[in-house]
């Protein structure tokens, strides 16, 4: 479990997830993170991508998210919510987007398969809610991974080749 403390930053995030989705204000957030669009300044990640300047960073911060995709084929879609793997062909990363149906603590996470590396948290998200995951750095295969810790409902997308 989380400690109270990660819990509650945590709630703070989806509650500014929340206001954004209205419109009005987006708080930065730190591992698993509330979606946003806009880009911010570029870190040593965009700069120059490697494994370990690009490993554990958020994609937003570093600027990855200025070309990324969803990996087409590498979306999960359940009642339950939808998990899709992005890829920034620039950084050479992966990430994973989880947009929940219902409101629960989701564990969140993005899997590098060689040399193995996952990089996730549980977090509490409300329904419709969507973080993200910080990078791994992955020119070969990733797969994108949620599952809500209360009960069975969860999925991964499966390997990139």
């Amino acid at each position: 479990m989380l400690p109270h403390s990660r819990i509650r930053a945590t709630t703070l995030r989806v509650l500014a997830a929340s206001v954004a989705t209205a419109g009005l204000l987006l708080l930065p957030a730190t591992s698993a993170h509330a979606a946003t669009a806009q880009p911010a300044s570029t870190g040593p990640c965009y700069t120059s991508p490697s494994q370990k300047n690009c490993d554990r960073q958020d994609p937003i911060k570093q600027g990855c998210n200025a070309d990324a995709v969803t990996v087409a084929g590498f979306t999960v879609t359940r009642p339950w919510g939808k998990i899709e793997l992005r890829w920034s062909n620039h950084c050479k990363t992966n990430w994973t987007r989880f947009t929940a149906a219902y409101e629960s603590t989701w564990a969140v996470n993005v899997e590098r398969q060689s040399p193995h590396l996952q990089v996730g948290e549980a977090v509490e998200i409300a329904a419709g809610g969507q973080h993200y995951t910080d990078m791994v750095y992955a020119p070969g295969p990733a797969q994108a991974c949620a599952n809500d810790v209360n009960s069975d409902n969860g999925a991964c997308t499966g390997y990139t080749k």
